[in-house]
C-alpha cells in the first residue's frame, strides 16, 4: 500500500522471480522465473562419465493481484526478450523475439501467438526504442534506434501509418 507502506501481499516463490510488467489498469502482473539448475548424473558428480550441462528453463508467470492467485504460467523461450507489455483490457500480451527483432502478439489466457508484427529490424542491427499500447488497447505504437515508429492495428497486425520518430507514446485519450 503506497498510502501506509504497508506490505499487502507477498507472491509466493519468488526466488528466482523478476517484474517483467504491470497491466495498466494494476490488475496482472507478469514475473519471469529462470531455473538455471543444474542436473547431476553420478558419472558427474565423481568426476568420469558425461558431465550434466546446466539446464536454464525460463517461464512467465501470470498473476491475478484482486485475487492474489497465479493465472497462468507460459514457457518462454531463449529467444524471446526479458520484457512485455500487457494491454490495457489484460487480453494480450506483446513480446519481442530477439533473433527475428519482430514483435509476437499473444492471446495471455492461452499463450496463443495470434500476430507476428515485422519490424523492420535485425537481430544485428538496430533495437527497439518504445512500445505502447493505446489506451482502449486496439492500436500498438513502436519506434525503433533508425527513427521508424509505426501505429499497428490490433490484433490484426494491418500497418495504420509510418512515421520517422525515436519514440513513440501515446495521451491519456489515445491521440
Amino acid at each position: 500500500d503506497l498510502t501506509t507502506g504497508q506490505t499487502v501481499w507477498t507472491i509466493p516463490d519468488t526466488e528466482g522471480q523478476n517484474l517483467v510488467a504491470f497491466s495498466p489498469d494494476g490488475n496482472i502482473l507478469l514475473t519471469m522465473k529462470t531455473d538455471t539448475s543444474m542436473p547431476m548424473s553420478i558419472g558427474s558428480f565423481f568426476g568420469f562419465g558425461t558431465p550434466s550441462l546446466p539446464r536454464l528453463k525460463q517461464e512467465i508467470l501470470v498473476w491475478d493481484l484482486p485475487a492474489k492467485t497465479l493465472r497462468r504460467t507460459r514457457p518462454i523461450k531463449m529467444a524471446e526478450g526479458a520484457g512485455a507489455q500487457v494491454s490495457p483490457d489484460g487480453r494480450w500480451l506483446l513480446r519481442e523475439d530477439m533473433t527475428t527483432r519482430n514483435l509476437i502478439l499473444s492471446d495471455i489466457d492461452t499463450g496463443k501467438s495470434e500476430q507476428i508484427i515485422v519490424t523492420g529490424l535485425s537481430s544485428m542491427s538496430g533495437m527497439m526504442n518504445s512500445i505502447h499500447f493505446s489506451p482502449d488497447g486496439k492500436v500498438l505504437a513502436f519506434a525503433t534506434s533508425d527513427g521508424t515508429a509505426k501505429l499497428i492495428e490490433i490484433p490484426s497486425g494491418r500497418v495504420l501509418t509510418t512515421m520517422k520518430a525515436a519514440a513513440i507514446n501515446f495521451s491519456r485519450d489515445g491521440r
